[in-house]
């Protein structure tokens, strides 16, 4: 309840102490006042008798008001009356009627009412007794509010309504006229009359809520029915675009059961739809494939998401068709999950289709892989065979002339001892020559020539047998390999390659000479192809003194000398049954992604004209492929390189 203002207070205070203007205050909590017998003598009973009766026989709520306002116009000298209720927490005029008129039935609120008086209003409110002003245009308050100003009324009454003890409306009414004009009995008249009139509006408000809930009920029917109409219509313009569509189309529920398939899909499995309902769509899915699409199927259903799977399902003649199934999560206007909507196409002849062109995709790369292969093999044949024509050739000019000097050296040496021994006689018998022979002697020092000869024709020997022996190693680096293993010593071969990089493992104006360190171990001859190994060798090895040689380009002398490049070549034998051959460097390493590629067909990290990508590609063919072996690289940048190539050992 709202704190009485300074102004109502001061208007309860004045009308009080004005005897001309009447305040006869009524308890606010009092539902049947007691009456005098004057007053009551004075009371119209039978006018108040029908009045009851015609105000508890109106039933709407618009009815009641119009009236209550009527009886208390007709009631009373009232020339204008104004009803006010509050509604949702707020008052607010309802309805205004004046003589003559019917009344106007309306709701706003009492601040922009202008038929008030709103100093007036709030002290009936506030006080929650009937007001009596006798003349409102000389009340030293009122005269001064403005609908008083303006309309200049009289006589002022307000009477509030109780129901229980609750405060349940106000009505005001006024005499635009006379000075006076209402009196004790015309406010016991309203106030008895309020009791009837507390209840009519109660059953008003009640009828009016049941008459609102009736007609929201029947509009909720009929939105229902229309709602249910309109199902039915979609239901029965989906089925037709469904039964229409070209596709094969399925309905599930949140339940994960089917409630629908077009008439596509009964058509394609010549079952009916009771027979394809909940689960039975499922007998006709192949077997291999059930439990694939069930995993699929439920798995999507959890996550409320799109799903697509391939399966086979059985045509009505009997034959497995591949089906693309795709299921689509329904979601109702407020968000909730409501199932999935599937449709699904024949997608056999594409499979047909795909299948065949991976074959053909597969055949073709096998094509391209064998391709590769032969021209790996053809580029591998024309580089042994034009590297061992020329060695061969060379080892053949070779020998001819060393088999020529060996023979040459031998015979030499048997004709000087048999010079000496023939001096020597020839000094026993003839032991004082004459001077000539004797001051030639001393000129060509005859005594060193006697010891030194022998020594230069044994000398003359030895480099004979070296470059003789140059000449094996040529020959046994350039062999040729059969169709078939032989039986070789890989040490031969490293030591060969070698040999033949000898002259790049020198010194250079750019770069110290390449150390080698050879850590032999105890390895068994086995069967391999020893011609296409050593060109392995021979591709590692030169790649990596190619490496010693790219960094002298960029790293001065001085920096390579503390530093010097080497090459360390380790060989082992693993549980006897895998041997192994390591072949190292401290160069600059390799990045990730070059390590990753290094064995690749054609590709190089050489300048144009300087690398072709095969020498690696062909090594690794070698092991892996001829000998059943690995080739395999670890490298890090600044850190080095090592090639290990592992070779099966077998009996």
């Amino acid at each position: 309840m709202e704190k009485p203002t300074p102004l109502v207070n001061k208007l309860l205070s004045e009308t009080s102490q004005l005897p001309d203007l009447s305040v006869r205050p009524v308890s606010s909590m009092q539902t049947s006042p007691s009456i005098s017998a004057d007053v009551l003598a004075g009371l119209d009973l039978i006018a108040l008798l029908k009045a009851s009766q015609t105000l508890s026989s109106e039933i709407e709520f618009e009815r009641v008001l119009a009236t209550l306002l009527q009886i208390a116009l007709e009631n009373t000298k009232a020339d204008k009356g104004v009803l006010l209720i509050p509604q949702d927490k707020q008052w607010c005029v309802v309805a205004v009627t004046t003589t003559g008129r019917p009344a106007q039935i309306q709701t706003i609120s009492p601040s922009s009412c202008l038929e008030i008086p709103q100093t007036l209003i709030h002290t009936a409110k506030h006080s929650l007794e009937s007001v009596v002003i006798t003349d409102a245009t000389t009340h030293p308050v009122l005269s001064q509010d403005t609908y008083v100003m303006q309309h200049q009324p009289k006589s002022l009454l307000c009477v509030p309504i109780f129901q229980q003890a609750q405060f349940v409306a106000l009505l005001y009414l006024e005499n635009q006229l006379t000075i006076d004009a209402f009196t004790g009995e015309h406010i016991e008249f309203l106030k008895i009359l309020s009791t009837q009139a507390a209840i009519s509006l109660e059953n008003s408000k009640l009828y009016q809520e049941a008459h609102d809930s009736n007609q929201l009920l029947e509009q909720s029917l009929q939105d229902l029915q229309q709602v249910q109409s309109k199902i039915r219509e979609t239901e029965k313009l989906f089925q037709t675009m469904a039964d229409s569509a070209p596709v094969l189309l399925w309905l599930a529920g949140t339940d994960t059961l089917c409630y629908f398939f077009n008439q596509v899909w009964l058509d394609f499995t010549g079952r009916t739809l009771a027979q394809e309902m909940g689960n039975g769509w499922a007998e006709g899915v192949h077997p291999n494939d059930f439990q694939r699409c069930l995993d699929v199927y439920l798995s999507a259903f959890q996550a409320r998401e799109s799903f697509k799977m391939e399966y086979r399902l059985k045509r009505r003649d009997g034959e497995y068709r591949w089906i693309l199934d795709n299921g689509v999560p329904r979601f109702t206007p407020d968000g909730n999950f409501a199932g999935y909507v599937g449709s699904c196409i024949d997608i056999t002849e594409r499979r047909a289709a795909e299948e065949a062109v991976q074959r053909k995709s597969q055949e073709l790369e096998q094509v391209l892989k064998d391709l590769q292969q032969a021209q790996l093999k053809i580029v591998q044949s024309e580089k042994m065979a034009s590297l061992g024509n020329l060695v061969a050739g060379v080892a053949h000019e070779i020998n001819n002339p060393i088999g020529f000097l060996n023979g040459s050296i031998s015979n030499g040496k048997d004709y000087v001892q048999d010079l000496l021994q023939h001096l020597k006689l020839y000094r026993q018998h003839y032991p004082n020559p004459v001077d000539a022979i004797q001051d030639n002697a001393e000129e060509i020092d005859l005594e060193f020539l006697l010891e030194d000869l022998p020594k230069l024709l044994d000398s003359m020997q030895e480099a004979t047998d070296r470059i003789k022996g140059i000449s094996i190693s040529l020959c046994n680096f350039s062999r040729a390999d059969t169709e078939h293993t032989v039986s070789a010593d890989l040490h031969e071969g490293l030591d060969s390659t070698l040999l033949i990089l000898k002259y790049r493992l020198k010194a250079n104006n750019l770069r110290p000479a390449i150390q080698v360190i050879q850590d032999y171990g105890e390895l068994p001859t086995i069967d391999c192809f020893p011609g296409q190994l050593n060109q392995v060798f021979m591709n590692i090895l030169a790649n990596a003194i190619d490496v010693f040689d790219e960094e002298a380009q960029y790293v001065s002398l001085a920096e390579l000398q503390t530093n010097p490049p080497k090459i360390k070549i380790k060989t082992s034998v693993i549980d006897q049954t895998v041997l192994t051959i390591q072949i190292s460097d401290n160069g600059k390493g390799m990045a990730d992604d070059v390590k990753a590629r290094v064995f690749d067909y054609l590709y190089t990290t050489k300048d144009i004209g300087h690398g072709t990508g095969l020498g690696l590609a062909i090594a690794h063919q070698i092991v892996v492929e001829k000998h059943g072996g690995s080739l395999t690289v670890e490298s890090e940048s600044g850190q080095g390189t090592e090639f290990c190539i592992c070779l099966p050992i077998r009996n």
